[in-house]
């Protein structure tokens, strides 16, 4: 009798060491699959940790903000040192006042600059990652580039800063 039970603890064991590996392996590509698809998308991405700090971007920041993917470090927080004087102080209050909350922060606009030294005119957000009892893990944020929308309002009657297919309608 005490040679069966053992068996069968270590079955279970064994069954619950698969299933332990079982959930890390899909765990693990739906990370991946999350990062490939963060990738894809014509936005820049960042993930913050709770205090806001950056533990992550996307290929799209690290190319506008002019780093080689191979670079070892990596200053995280270059959104504060690249923002246009102009918007650092309303921005960074409006991120302190999102961050006060777990909800999803509403759209703001900010200038960026890029690694040649232009700014360019940035649609941004943050969302709270939270956990299953509601907790606050980490933040994501995205910032699309509206710069070209910015500068065809600004310039309504000069249509040039629109691409062609817009100025010229659709084709039929």
């Amino acid at each position: 009798a005490v040679m069966v039970i053992i068996q069968v603890r270590q079955k279970r064991t064994i069954a619950a060491l698969k299933i332990t590996n079982d959930l890390r392996a899909a765990l693990l590509s739906s990370e991946q699959s999350f990062k490939q698809l963060l990738e894809l998308i014509p936005q820049m991405v960042m993930t913050m940790d709770k205090a806001g700090d950056m533990t992550w971007v996307n290929q799209q920041t690290l190319d506008y903000i002019g780093v080689p993917p191979q670079a070892s470090q990596l200053n995280f927080n270059w959104t504060r040192a690249a923002r246009h004087p102009d918007d650092s102080d309303r921005v960074t209050t409006f991120m302190k006042q999102a961050m006060g909350n777990t909800n999803i922060s509403p759209p703001f606009e900010q200038r960026l600059r890029q690694h040649d030294g232009e700014y360019r005119w940035f649609l941004s957000q943050i969302t709270p990652i939270l956990d299953n009892q509601g907790q606050l893990t980490r933040w994501l944020g995205t910032c699309t580039d509206i710069h070209d929308q910015k500068l065809a309002v600004a310039s309504p009657k000069n249509g040039s800063h629109w691409p062609a297919h817009w100025r010229d309608g659709p084709r039929f």
